[in-house]
């Protein structure tokens, strides 16, 4: 969405800005902070730590965004330019739905349908990422075994519950919320899993309710204590794919989704009409006695409008719906995100 932003003017780009967090910075900050941020996390691939990302932008062919535009994705994003076929829908999404599933390693790999692809189609904007870590202490296969999880509705399921007791670091009550947290390191200790697991009389609702970013980003940056704790989380793979639209229209005015309203100027001199007509998300984590494994993409589709503690043991047992983020911590960037419900 950040390319979307920058090629936004006017109230759609201060709207775009409330959506992602960025009031605070002007176009030129974004743009270096983006930059630094692409550099750090492409660089980090070390002895069982892989962690990518990737953007391109596929143009209709008979659609010119500007130099300036062009430019900048490449300088600031690393991401080059494609023509686009909308002539030819399945063409072209089999063709962007393989540079997506290279980019993750084929874990992702039906993003964009054809039917979102038309003849007022001018451009979708694509960014991929792929992690792959290693746990600093694995679990052990051999002590993995069925336990009881309780779902939000009350019913009970059985889940492949992995086990370890060790030295983590741990926060009781994180920012005040009624819940505990636990960081998993994995190889690098760069990168970290961060589970944060309501306590017993509360529920992962109430928590979602309560948390923002603000407090997310205080809690992750906090100094944590290893403590001693008995750890049980399941084993599991979570696959996510949603329209984003709706989404972020709930947390702006929506001018960027708005035919009328929305105002591109920064990636057309003919912008008149251009609006996002889609967001298109989908996510895949696996997490295992080894490690985790984690792909996401975005597709951002835009058309032209034709008309308008004490010492002691903790126990730490995700036996009910809990948040887990995967972050990094040398560019206090998250990189996935999700919640883990039911099986």
């Amino acid at each position: 969405m950040s390319l979307c932003l920058i090629g936004s003017d006017g109230t759609t780009f201060t709207s775009l800005q409330r959506s992602l967090n960025l009031s605070n910075y002007t176009k030129s900050q974004i743009l270096n902070l983006n930059k630094q941020t692409l550099k750090s996390l492409n660089i980090q691939n070390e002895k069982n730590i892989s962690l990518s990302t990737a953007n391109r932008i596929y143009i209709s062919h008979n659609f010119n965004i500007t130099k300036k535009f062009s430019t900048l994705a490449k300088q600031y994003f690393e991401s080059d330019v494609l023509n686009l076929n909308t002539n030819n829908p399945v063409e072209s999404s089999m063709s962007i739905n393989q540079w997506v599933s290279n980019k993750t390693h084929h874990k992702i790999n039906n993003i964009i349908n054809p039917n979102v692809i038309s003849s007022e189609t001018s451009l979708i904007l694509l960014n991929a990422i792929y992690f792959k870590g290693i746990w600093k202490f694995k679990f052990d296969k051999s002590i993995t075994k069925k336990e009881n999880f309780y779902l939000s509705n009350g019913k009970v399921e059985k889940i492949d519950m992995m086990h370890l007791n060790k030295k983590f670091k741990f926060i009781y009550m994180p920012g005040g919320l009624k819940a505990d947290l636990i960081e998993l390191a994995y190889s690098s200790d760069k990168i970290s899993m961060v589970i944060l697991l309501p306590h017993e009389n509360n529920s992962l609702e109430n928590i979602q309710k309560e948390i923002n970013l603000n407090i997310l980003n205080q809690i992750l940056k906090k100094d944590k204590n290893f403590e001693q704790v008995n750890l049980k989380i399941p084993r599991f793979k979570l696959e996510f794919k949603r329209d984003l639209e709706n989404f972020f229209k709930s947390q702006t005015e929506a001018k960027a989704f708005s035919k009328s309203e929305a105002n591109f100027s920064g990636i057309s001199t003919n912008s008149k009409g251009l609006f996002i007509s889609d967001v298109i998300h989908q996510a895949v984590v696996e997490v295992n006695e080894e490690g985790t494994e984690a792909a996401a993409t975005t597709a951002i589709i835009i058309q032209k409008s034709i008309a308008p503690s004490q010492q002691q043991v903790f126990n730490f047992v995700c036996n009910r719906p809990f948040l887990f983020y995967i972050y990094d911590k040398m560019t206090n960037t998250i990189l996935f995100s999700g919640k883990y419900s039911k099986p």
